[in-house]
């Protein structure tokens, strides 16, 4: 009988589930749900569930649990959930078990179950942000329906992942003196690293002394005694503490962990340094030795530290300014063995040589040198200084004998054969020192013109220098004359020479001296032409040289030429952008006025104005206004002048006469009345300019015209 089959399996499952025969207890159950019977089926898939999970059978348990919760079921809901969110956790489907264990401990019979906490924290931390974990965290801590050993757990967790996310200041106000010290009393570890998460937070946020404080405290715990030992020297470092800081490595050299490496050593020597009380030397003394017996083959760093100690005398004549102590002292350490005369005690020796202007000194110490390091000695400043000295000793011979070796010297960059040049210069005036002193510029161009046309002098770039220095010393005629007949002279053996930018600048300046402002003008075009547009301060100097000169022969059309290239010079540098707006301003009023380009004027005087409230903008903006009511475009003329009226104009300017002037005609034009009086009133209140008076009186005449014709036109109309 049909009727009764359902109620013998569900009795039969439940008979064979208490005989722990679990399969047959389970092949009933199914039977019963594959059935018509409806009566226990919420109650079998419930017990069917739980049969799976306890037969590893954990995909059909999910399956059924699932289905049991759609369902609609009322019973059982929350364990139901629990036991799925396990099932979930289980079978490695963490996001559909954070989802079903959300549910459950939503429940008032599961908020307090630690298990349930425990299992959702483990999902929250592996598996969901780091945010959606903190708030998690703090929701469990915070919420007092909890025990207080479950906070206290979570408030670890919390501080534990603060510290992971480098959330330092949330870290450090939950470790409050309070709560440090209820687990300071309960458990010791937990406090050290408390301390341990604490200390490194504060050095993260740079609160140095409140860092200090609690490292102390766990730098003699093994487990963080290298940590707090490497945090703590930062704290001192950082705070300048160097009595401290050499205080530290003292203990950790004295209990040997942890191992000093050679760059604590560095520091520790630095913080001795910087102690200034009588035992600095002493005490750098003894780190040496530690050092000497730990790293004895860092060599370097070791010599480095005993020229230091051993020049702690020398230090302190130095300081004195004795310099003939200092000079005695350094040439008996070098002489007994003590120290090597290396870079830094030979400039020592040469600087106190110098100080006491001891001439055959300098020649000495360079002599002591010859006798350690020959190739030092023969530098290029080396020959230099000698040259030098001799020359004040009046061993002018001497003198020239090193100046000489220098030019011997392969150069090693650009400053060197620039000073080599000066040299050959000084050396080719050597000849002619007594007429330089004399101021026989006359005599000496021409001997050196004399011995060139002869093939007695070379008319190299030092002598050309030379002749050319000689022209600029004369005066009036002489000296341009000069100049142009030295570049002629140097054009018959190497013209092109005298096309570089530098000699074509040269013969410009002097032909427009002396009147030739035609050739003038072609020195100086060829120059701007060879000149890079990245050299702008040249370009614009010869523009400014152009400028002179086109302007006194009125040819604007050149003068516009320039004053693009300046504009499009200044357009690709970095410079303030109000400087190429001048030009464009410039070339815009000469094509204006002089050119009569007006719709070309029209472009260069609209690039000109940024819209600021500069004269230059202003102006610009108005012509631009002018040139658009001559061109018949009255609406944008008025456009343009509505916009210029807008910005800051002093009410004292002729300029703002004129706007509100120009606005008021084109107005009366449109007969727009009102818009007109309005512009005309404006310029007859305005504070104009005496040049200006007529605007005003013009104004006020047609303000009045308009006042009354608008008066009999609302009479007639009324």
């Amino acid at each position: 009988d049909k009727t009764h089959v359902g109620e013998v399996q569900y009795q039969l499952g439940f008979l064979f589930t208490e005989r722990k025969q679990q399969k047959k207890a389970i092949k009933i159950f199914e039977n019963y749900l594959a059935g018509d019977n409806e009566e226990h089926r919420e109650e079998i898939q419930l017990r069917l569930g739980y049969l799976y999970a306890e037969n590893k059978q954990q995909k059909k348990a999910i399956k059924i649990f699932e289905k049991y919760l759609a369902s609609g079921a009322v019973g059982h809901i929350a364990e139901t959930q629990l036991s799925l969110g396990y099932l979930y956790v289980e079978n490695k489907k963490p996001f559909l078990a954070i989802a079903v264990l959300e549910q459950v401990l939503l429940h008032p019979d599961y908020q307090k179950n630690n298990d349930l906490l425990q299992t959702l924290l483990v999902l929250y931390r592996e598996n969901v942000s780091e945010e959606k974990y903190l708030q998690f965290l703090l929701k469990v801590k915070n919420d007092p329906k909890q025990g207080g050993k479950v906070q206290q757990g979570f408030k670890s967790q919390l501080i534990i992942e603060y510290f992971e996310q480098n959330k330092c200041d949330k870290l450090i106000a939950e470790l409050n003196p309070d709560y440090m010290q209820s687990i300071k009393k309960s458990n010791t570890k937990e406090w050290e690293h408390l301390l341990y998460m604490r200390g490194s937070c504060l050095i993260e946020t740079k609160r140095w002394n409140e860092a200090r404080i609690d490292l102390r405290q766990i730098r003699d715990t093994k487990k963080y005694r290298e940590h707090s030992i490497q945090m703590l020297i930062v704290t001192h470092k950082q705070l300048e503490d160097w009595k401290r800081l050499t205080w530290e490595y003292q203990e950790v050299y004295d209990k040997k962990t942890p191992v000093l490496t050679i760059a604590d050593y560095q520091l520790w020597v630095f913080a001795a340094k910087q102690r200034k009380d009588f035992q600095r030397l002493e005490r750098i003394k003894i780190i040496y030795e530690r050092w000497k017996k730990a790293f004895p083959e860092d060599s370097q760093n070791l010599e480095q530290l005993n020229k230091y100690i051993s020049g702690f005398r020398l230090q302190e004549l130095t300081s004195q300014e004795n310099w003939k102590e200092v000079s005695a002292y350094i040439k008996k350490e070098v002489q007994s063995g003590s120290v090597s005369l290396d870079e830094q005690y030979f400039s020592q020796l040469l600087f106190a040589e110098n100080k006491l202007e001891n001439w055959s000194g300098v020649l000495g110490a360079y002599a002591l040198l010859r006798k350690h390091d020959q190739k030092r000695a023969k530098t290029l400043d080396a020959l230099i200084n000698q040259a030098k000295a001799a020359d004040k000793l009046g061993e002018k011979e001497l003198s020239l004998k090193y100046y000489r070796q220098a030019l011997k010297v392969k150069p090693l960059n650009q400053e060197d054969k620039k000073r080599q040049a000066e040299i050959k210069t000084f050396l080719a005036q050597s000849s002619f020192r007594k007429w330089i002193e004399q101021g026989e510029w006359t005599k000496i161009s021409k001997t050196i013109r004399k011995e060139v046309a002869e093939n007695k002098r070379v008319l190299n770039d030092t002598n050309f220098d030379l002749l050319l220095y000689t022209e600029n010393q004369k005066s009036g005629n002489k000296k341009y004359n000069g100049i142009l007949d030295a570049y002629a002279l140097l054009a018959t053996y190497d013209k092109k020479k005298t096309l570089t930018v530098k000699a074509q600048i040269d013969q410009g300046y002097a032909a427009a001296k002396l009147g030739g402002y035609k050739r003038a003008k072609g020195y100086y075009r060829r120059a701007l032409k060879k000149t890079p547009d990245k050299d702008v301060d040249l370009v614009l100097q010869l523009v400014g040289e152009l400028k002179r000169l086109y302007e006194r022969s009125k040819d604007y059309a050149s003068l516009v030429v320039i004053y693009k290239r300046a504009y499009s010079v200044l357009k690709k540098s970095p410079r303030p952008k109000n400087e190429s707006r001048t030009y464009a301003y410039l070339i815009g009023y000469h094509q204006s006025f002089h050119l009569k380009q007006n719709d070309k004027a029209r472009i260069w005087l609209m690039r000109s104005d940024g819209g600021g409230s500069t004269p230059q903008e202003l102006d610009a903006a108005f012509w631009v206004a002018k040139l658009d009511r001559e061109a018949n475009k009255p609406g944008m003329a008025i456009k343009r002048l509505k916009e210029l009226a807008g910005r800051k104009v002093s009410k004292n300017s002729s300029l703002y006469v004129q706007i509100h002037f120009e606005l008021g005609t084109l107005y009366h034009l449109k007969e727009k009345w009102k818009s007109a009086l309005l512009h005309y009133r404006l310029v007859a209140k305005a504070r104009a300019p005496a040049e200006l008076k007529q605007y005003q009186n013009t104004a006020k005449e047609k303000a009045k015209e308009i006042s009354s014709y608008l008066k009999s036109l609302n009479s007639s109309e009324g």
